[in-house]
């Protein structure tokens, strides 16, 4: 019974081992939750500041490119306006300043002069660039031609166009008039739209990026490095929603099935042109997952770890309460052993005393006289009963001792 009760008072104690181990991983993985959402809302507010900056740089960028492309349209037409007055500029000096204006300014691709009747008077462009234009025919149906004829000099032209290699060029053209202020003609400079892809790939991160560049109608003038048809689509749809205050940044948050996008949006101060940035939760989440992915594998060596440390401390405890038990029967075994040598020396004492007794009644003579023979063996009886007696006796204080109870003098 004690056994019993000793082992139901050490069973809760491997419990509250087992309770135990099992709160501190779950207090570690909570811990590790809790990181990980306080991470992940960092993660998306940076990746959001991110994206308004670049929306910020890139809008700044491609103003001053444009800029500086329109100062070279405007000096192309102040030389034309000058020949018309003074007659001293032949189109190879203005094939000249072409050449030296696509040599000082990297982003034009190739400039032209183009009459009133759409032939190309004057043109130079550089290597890579030759099928820009047909200079054999008339270019009175191109958009950028047209435009002009329909406006008056105060205004620019941007759009795209496709050459006849299937390559794509953002297209900046201003007309210029005789001097009765009639259309006479228009000059054209070239862009190539990779000039701010690979900008925009050069001051952003990551391999997933989006950049778009358009005008406020939402036709494209360039867009990468990650091309997608999903891209295009979702900023024009944040164009067409967002307001078109000129200068203001608007950004976005896009949750798809398969991923998450953040994006900001600027339509330029003093030009139609609207640009946006996407980032792609590859990108911008890529070292978050990385960070879980850790976590994971941690809380996993964790578990494995505990789970061992406590497989053996429920194993040792087991083997404790095994030993503990054997202890206690042992010494049950022991109690019952001493109970039964002290009753069964009392047992023997009582009749030993009785035989050691009658012996020497006999060996008196109390109930007659013995011969010699009797007296021998009446004497090997009473010292055989006093060995046993004394055996029984020593016995007795023994069992005495290994139950505690003896008393020493």
């Amino acid at each position: 019974m004690n056994a019993l009760f000793e082992q139901q008072a050490r069973s809760p104690r491997v419990r509250t081992l087992i309770g135990f181990s099992v709160a501190i991983m779950l207090t570690f993985i909570v811990i590790v939750m809790v990181q990980a959402s306080r991470t992940y809302r960092e993660s998306l507010d940076s990746a959001q500041q991110s994206s308004i900056r670049l929306t910020n740089i890139i809008s700044d960028h491609v103003e001053l490119t444009l800029l500086g492309v329109d100062l070279a349209l405007r000096r192309a037409i102040e030389r034309q306006y000058f020949s018309a007055v003074f007659g001293d500029n032949p189109p190879e000096y203005t094939e000249q300043n072409f050449k030296l204006w696509l040599g000082e300014t990297a982003q034009i691709s190739a400039m032209a002069q183009i009459n009133k009747a759409g032939l190309v008077e004057v043109a130079a462009h550089k290597k890579g660039y030759d099928d820009w234009l047909n200079y054999e025919t008339s270019l009175a149906d191109e958009a950028f031609f047209k435009r002009m004829q329909e406006t008056d000099s105060m205004h620019m032209f941007i759009g795209r166009h496709t050459t006849a290699s299937g390559n794509s060029l953002i297209m900046m053209s201003r007309r210029y008039d005789d001097l009765g202020g009639n259309f006479s003609g228009i000059v054209i400079a070239a862009i190539d739209p990779k000039y701010f892809v690979d900008f925009y790939s050069s001051v952003a991160y990551g391999s997933h990026k989006f950049m778009s560049i358009m005008l406020t109608d939402g036709s494209p003038l360039s867009s990468g490095p990650m091309q997608s048809h999903d891209n295009n689509h979702t900023v024009k749809q944040w164009l067409l929603k967002g307001s078109k205050n000129k200068g203001e940044i608007y950004s976005f948050d896009i949750k798809q099935q398969d991923s998450r996008k953040l994006g900001a949006l600027q339509v330029m101060k003093n030009m139609p042109v609207v640009v946006a940035i996407l980032l792609d939760e590859k990108d911008f989440l890529g070292e978050w997952h990385q960070s879980r992915m850790k976590d994971i594998g941690f809380i996993v060596l964790f578990t494995i770890f505990g789970s061992i440390l406590s497989f053996f401390a429920v194993a040792m405890a087991k083997q404790i309460i095994r030993v503990q038990e054997s202890e206690a029967s042992a010494i049950l075994a022991s109690q019952a052993k001493s109970e039964f040598l002290a009753n069964m020396s009392h047992e023997l004492r009582t009749p030993l005393n009785a035989i050691i007794g009658f012996s020497e009644m006999i060996n008196s003579g109390y109930f007659g006289p013995l011969n010699a023979k009797q007296k021998e063996r009446i004497h090997d009886i009473h010292l055989c009963g006093s060995h046993l007696l004394q055996l029984i006796t020593d016995i007795l204080e023994f069992s005495k001792g290994d139950a505690g109870k003896l008393e020493l003098v």
